[in-house]
C-alpha cells in the first residue's frame, strides 16, 4: 500500500512508534500518545459560546514519570519530514520541554532547544531517534549535571562509611553525633530541595504542587526549629 494513503494516526502507529521502541524508548513508562495539555479558547459570538480546538501534542517522550525530554508531531506521508516542526516547538515552549521532533514516516527532523549541541537542527532517518540515555545526557550536560561527581560523592561517604567500622570510636557516641549532624544538615538539605522542586529551571521540568511546597517549607521550618533549639536550650 502506498505510504502516502496512509492517515496521519496510520504513520504513527506503523512507523514512529516502532522506531521509538527500536532506539529503546519503553512503550509503556516513557511514550504517551495524543497528549493534551491546553482546553481550546473561548469564543464569544454575540450571545454564543464555544470553545476552539484543544491543544494536543502527538508524542511526548519521558525520561522518568514526570521527567519529560522530548516532544514527537507527525504528520501524514503527503507532507515533508518537517512540516511539524514549527508546531511542535510552539508546544514544546509551552510545555518547556527541550528536545523536538517533526516526522512523516519517511525519516525525522530534530531540533535541539538547549543550544547545547553542535547543531540546533538536523534531518535524520526514521532508525536515527536518539535512545532515552542519549537524550538525558544531553539534558544534563546543558544543566550542568554531572552524574559522575554525583555518583562519587555516594561512593565516599560509602567508604567514609567502612572507614569508621575499623576506628577505635565507641558506637554509642558514633550515634549520637550522627543524629546532631543529620539535624544539622537536613536544614540546608531541605532547603535545597524545595528551592529544586519549586522552580523547573533548576533540575527538571516539573514543579511541586502549591499543597506540597507549603507542606515542604513548613517541615523544613519546623526542622530548622529543632536545630536551633539544640543549641539553645
Amino acid at each position: 500500500m502506498d505510504k502516502k494513503a496512509f492517515s496521519e494516526r496510520d504513520i504513527c502507529t506503523k512507523f514512529i512508534t516502532p522506531a521509538l521502541k527500536r532506539a529503546g524508548w519503553n512503550e509503556m513508562t516513557q511514550i504517551r500518545e495524543e497528549v493534551g495539555f491546553t482546553k481550546g479558547r473561548i469564543i464569544l459570538r454575540g450571545m454564543l459560546v464555544s470553545r476552539g480546538k484543544a491543544k494536543r501534542a502527538d508524542y511526548i517522550l519521558y525520561f522518568k514519570p514526570n521527567i519529560p525530554l522530548a516532544l514527537v508531531e507527525a504528520k501524514d506521508n503527503t507532507r515533508s519530514v518537517g512540516d511539524g516542526m514549527q508546531q511542535g516547538l510552539e508546544y514544546a515552549t509551552t510545555l518547556d520541554i527541550s528536545f523536538v521532533f517533526s516526522s512523516n514516516g519517511d525519516g525525522i527532523v530534530f531540533h535541539d532547544r538547549t543550544g547545547a549541541g553542535a547543531s540546533t537542527e538536523a534531518t535524520l532517518g526514521l532508525d536515527a531517534f536518539p535512545s532515552p540515555i542519549d537524550l538525558w545526557v544531553r539534558y544534563c550536560t546543558w544543566k550542568g549535571l554531572d552524574a559522575k561527581a554525583f555518583y562519587g560523592i555516594i561512593a565516599l561517604a560509602f567508604a567514609l562509611g567502612l572507614l569508621i567500622l575499623f576506628l577505635p570510636i565507641d558506637p554509642i557516641k558514633a550515634l549520637f553525633w550522627s543524629v546532631v549532624l543529620n539535624g544539622l544538615i537536613a536544614v540546608p538539605l531541605m532547603v535545597a530541595t524545595m528551592v529544586v522542586v519549586s522552580n523547573r529551571k533548576h533540575l527538571v521540568p516539573f514543579v511541586a504542587p502549591i499543597g506540597l511546597r507549603i507542606m515542604g517549607w513548613l517541615a523544613t521550618a519546623v526542622m530548622a526549629a529543632v536545630a536551633l533549639a539544640m543549641f539553645v536550650l
